[in-house]
């Protein structure tokens, strides 16, 4: 037979109740559990309006052997919970929470958590330990905005008999943590993380895990780096939803895919659809985010997860795949001025099937690109590699360069365009000096267009070689042969509108 409990008023230091019992707080009735002490209840609590639980220690609800129950049924309207006390459900079986109740600490310990009015209220912190909460219509709510706000208990590694089947909301703030939310399928738990960037006008996040994905791949038209992506798998997709807008920062999202099969280490990338959409044609590559480097977590299948970096919006997430590995990633590319010419460099990781680089320039930085110069790519002799080349005729004034990588089956991707100025004056440059081949190097740079002459004397004055030449605004390079001269000591001297401009000594060996 089972037996009602009625508490009219009582405080409680260290008790349990081990019968078959219920707890119903009746009218005015009010129960305390004072800091340190521990309660448990065979049977389940039931409240009917004004009774009271003021709880700072710890009530554990275990379920009878006779009706194998012990549920929380709350009927009053604000609440029929207050204090910093802990709330464990603990049962070999299911138990239910319905009602007003916002429980300061929740640990689950059972074999699930059913939720009759779709909603569980969560001040401070939510231990999960076994037993999956809800269904595909529920919602846990946390107040709390601090990311340790969700735990996995002990034996709940990465939440995997512990987790939401619906939709869990965590109030998040502006920091550099990671937010678990451990929501998942029928089967199994699919987390995602939300590693935060510093994010900015967000309160709340809402994350929940759908399977099976809706529609089909038919229209799907997504690229990255000269690859395109032909599938998004369709065991399932995630939903971030933001409770306001962002208004700076980012974030980095990581989603498990457990039950997920035949993925491939650096075939597959996080894409983004709108919420409510099921049409293949809407998957994006995320506006501003990049994937993290070939073979490091969140691209290969062993760290378990799909990895995205630097996002800034939210919506409908799953997981596309390629059919061969994505290709280089650029990790940099940048330039130097060293004097009057431009030093330009590229840093790369794990170039898959990368055939070259043409490193091209304009004086516009929308337009009149033209290739500059080509680099063949050193591909998978080694896993980072870095380049650089020269401009030694840049333009006077601003110049813009951006690197053309090409892929072997001549598909390609642009960089970045950056940007280096130079104020050229007028000047020529002889080298080497001395001079120990067959060619004299010679560089002249102006800051407009025009023709001029170049004269070689030897140094009696006697003339041994005149060259017309024509140059434009920026570095000019000529080549004289002197094959024919004797050892010893000349001049150049550069003539521009009739006029002798500069004269350099120079040494032939």
């Amino acid at each position: 037979m089972r037996i009602i409990i009625i508490l009219l008023l009582c405080s409680i230091f260290s008790f349990s109740l081990l019968a078959q019992n219920k707890l119903v707080l009746k009218d005015d009735a009010k129960l305390t559990i004072t800091n340190g002490a521990s309660m448990t209840i065979l049977g389940g609590v039931s409240g009917n309006g004004s009774g009271s639980i003021v709880n700072n220690g710890t009530l554990k609800l275990k379920n009878n052997t006779e009706a194998n129950e012990a549920d929380w049924f709350d009927q009053s309207s604000t609440g029929l919970l207050t204090g910093t006390g802990s709330v464990v459900f603990e049962s070999s079986f299911a138990q239910d929470v319905s009602g007003n109740t916002e429980f300061y600490i929740l640990e689950i310990n059972n074999s699930g958590l059913q939720l009759p009015d779709n909603l569980l209220r969560v001040q401070n912190k939510l231990i999960l330990k076994n037993g999956k909460i809800g269904d595909v219509n529920d919602l846990v709510r946390i107040s709390n905005s601090a990311a340790s706000a969700v735990e996995a208990g002990s034996g709940n590694a990465e939440f995997l008999q512990s987790y939401i089947l619906g939709s869990l909301e965590r109030s998040v703030s502006k920091n550099t943590d990671t937010y678990i939310f451990p929501v998942g399928g029928m089967n199994q738990s699919n987390l995602l993380h939300f590693v935060n960037k510093n994010l900015m006008g967000v309160t709340q996040l809402t994350a929940q895990f759908s399977e099976p994905k809706l529609g089909t791949d038919a229209g799907l038209m997504v690229s990255e780096q000269g690859t395109f992506y032909n599938t998004v798998k369709s065991e399932g997709v995630w939903y971030l939803k933001p409770t306001g807008t962002g208004t700076g920062g980012a974030y980095d999202l990581l989603l498990y895919f457990n039950g997920f099969a035949n993925l491939f280490d650096n075939q597959f990338g996080i894409l983004r659809r709108p919420d409510a959409s099921t049409e293949a044609v809407d998957w994006i590559v995320p506006t501003g985010s990049i994937l993290p480097d070939n073979g490091s977590p969140g691209r290969i299948v062993a760290s378990g997860y799909a990895k995205r970096n630097n996002l800034t919006t939210f919506s409908q997430f799953g997981i596309g795949i390629t059919t061969v590995p994505l290709p280089l990633t650029l990790l940099s590319f940048n330039g130097v001025k060293e004097n009057d010419r431009h030093l330009l460099r590229w840093e790369t990781i794990d170039e898959i099937n990368t055939d070259h680089f043409i490193v091209e320039r304009s004086s516009s930085s929308n337009s009149g690109f033209v290739p500059m110069t080509t680099v063949d790519a050193k591909g998978a002799l080694v896993r980072r590699s870095n380049y650089q080349v020269y401009d030694f005729t840049p333009f006077n004034g601003d110049n813009f360069y951006r690197l053309k990588m090409v892929d072997q089956d001549a598909t390609f991707q642009y960089s970045g365009i950056i940007r280096l100025r130079t104020e050229l004056s007028e000047k020529l440059t002889v080298y080497p000096n001395p001079v120990t081949g067959n060619i004299l190097q010679l560089s002249y740079s102006s800051p407009v267009k025009g023709n001029g002459m170049l004269q070689v004397t030897d140094m009696s004055g006697k003339l041994v070689s005149q060259r017309i030449i024509s140059f434009v605004s920026g570095t000019n390079l000529y080549e004289l042969p002197i094959y024919l001269f004797a050892r010893g000591t000349y001049r150049v001297s550069l003539w521009v509108n009739g006029k002798q401009t500069q004269t350099i000594p120079f040494v032939r060996q």
